[in-house]
């Protein structure tokens, strides 16, 4: 009876219920910072006491499994830090403590090791990026999410459970812009110049038909970025969704009558699925293949060098991200060598600043940075665009990490991929698939 409760719809809501529950999640007040000599220990212990005093409040002790974090810092400093040293300095504060007389179960804030973490999400949010005609009064400060693995894998596959229950479900994943699974139609481009310049009657006019050629000829290329961007993200959404056992830390799924041969041969065309869905994942022309993962310190230099030749490479490939007119989130697919797992920030660490300098990605729209102005306007422009100086000419404003899980096909030295993703969609692809059936959760309990 009880089996039978647990697999009905309210014990999957209960269940459902249990995993949010378990879910941390804090608000850190003060503008994010990273690791600085001055003053640095008393900051890290005023903000783990800060953290453990929250944790002690709702009965969180400190998780000793995998672990899925989302990082979203708010900045409104004038020059506010690279994001890869923003998620640095707070990995490191959110591990061992720095102080003396907790118990033994305050030794750690939210995990004994950082290498716990197997799904990492950073994003940067700042007034100039959002809407650089528009102050903000709000302070700077940090949302910090972290989850279970396992809870977060529970609601991943709550999605197929959702489909197979609802009627119109698989509607949904076709018509629902919101969906993690959308594909939007890739857009019909015509790049060449809508105006005639030699048809112009003046140069006020000659002048006036080329910013309207320039500012039609980029909404074009932008809107193609967008959408090839955007398929990027659905797709890996849908690998998560059809094989979350792929990624790192995650536990095999029970198998009942394995042994017999008519389930035997369904489970191996299951394990050929995964096999494939992971394949496609690792081979998106869009993505960036990486150099293979360093293992020693003295491989660091050609590691770099390396990635820069991938990355001049694939922007010879692809001339229609050239220049990139949207905002850009990278997704690191890292599969671990036979020694082990790369601390994920520390990728980050390594690869972000050469993805500036030769992709040299924006933080803001293109529409920000060209806008079509008439002529009262470009004073109250040129104001906005002084505030945007200060964040850096090229900037991704997101990234996240997934590990997955080593095969014995494997390179011994680890794989690689750099995933190109759109920045105007927030939140981390694990964190929009879990949203998006608590969505349809919730619409079935009415």
């Amino acid at each position: 009876m009880t089996e039978q409760f647990w697999d009905s719809w309210p014990g999957r809501q209960v269940r459902w219920r249990q995993r949010w529950l378990r879910t941390r999640r804090f608000r850190l007040a003060g503008e994010p910072r990273q690791k600085k000599s001055c003053g640095e220990r008393q900051h890290v212990m005023a903000t783990q006491r800060s953290l453990l005093e929250e944790l002690k409040l709702f009965h969180h002790n400190a998780l000793t499994g995998p672990v899925a974090l989302d990082l979203n810092f708010h900045v409104t400093t004038d020059q506010p830090p690279a994001l890869y040293n923003l998620a640095k300095y707070l990995l490191d504060v959110l591990g061992p403590t720095h102080f003396e007389g907790q118990g033994r179960e305050r030794r750690h804030v939210l995990y004994r090791d950082d290498r716990q973490v197997k799904l990492l999400y950073v994003h940067l949010s700042h007034p100039s990026i959002s809407d650089a005609t528009v102050k903000t009064v709000d302070d700077g400060h940090t949302w910090l999410t972290a989850r279970p693995l396992r809870d977060v894998l529970e609601d991943i596959r709550l999605v197929d459970e959702l489909e197979a229950a609802t009627d119109g479900f698989s509607r949904w994943d076709d018509d629902d812009d919101c969906s993690p699974f959308h594909r939007p139609d890739i857009p019909d481009v015509d790049l060449s110049s809508m105006f005639d310049l030699d048809q112009a009657t003046s140069d006020e006019e000659a002048q006036r038909w080329a910013d309207l050629n320039r500012w039609f000829t980029l909404h074009e290329q932008s809107q193609l970025q967008e959408t090839l961007l955007r398929n990027t993200d659905a797709q890996v959404a849908c690998a998560l969704r059809q094989s979350p056992e792929s990624i790192a830390g995650a536990r095999p799924q029970r198998r009942p009558l394995a042994e017999n041969a008519a389930f035997r041969s369904i489970y191996e065309d299951l394990n050929e699925l995964h096999a494939q869905n992971r394949h496609t994942l690792l081979t998106n022309p869009i993505n960036i293949p990486m150099p293979s993962l360093p293992r020693i310190s003295g491989e660091r230099k050609s590691f770099k060098a390396n990635i820069r030749r991938e990355l001049e490479q694939w922007r010879a490939r692809w001339p229609i991200f050239q220049p990139l007119l949207v905002p850009l989130k990278m997704t690191f697919l890292v599969i671990p060598s036979e020694q082990g797992g790369k601390d994920l920030d520390n990728l980050a660490l390594e690869v972000l600043p050469l993805v500036h300098e030769v992709l040299r990605p924006q933080p803001t729209s293109w529409l920000l940075r060209f806008p079509l102005l008439t002529a009262e306007d470009r004073m109250e422009d040129n104001r906005a665009r002084s505030r945007l100086r200060f964040l850096g000419v090229n900037s991704v404003t997101a990234f996240e990490v997934i590990e997955l899980q080593r095969r014995a096909s494997d390179p011994s030295a680890g794989v690689l991929r750099l995933v190109l993703g759109s920045g105007s969609q927030i939140g981390s692809t694990w964190t929009r698939i879990t949203n998006y059936a608590e969505h349809h959760m919730e619409r079935i309990s009415d």
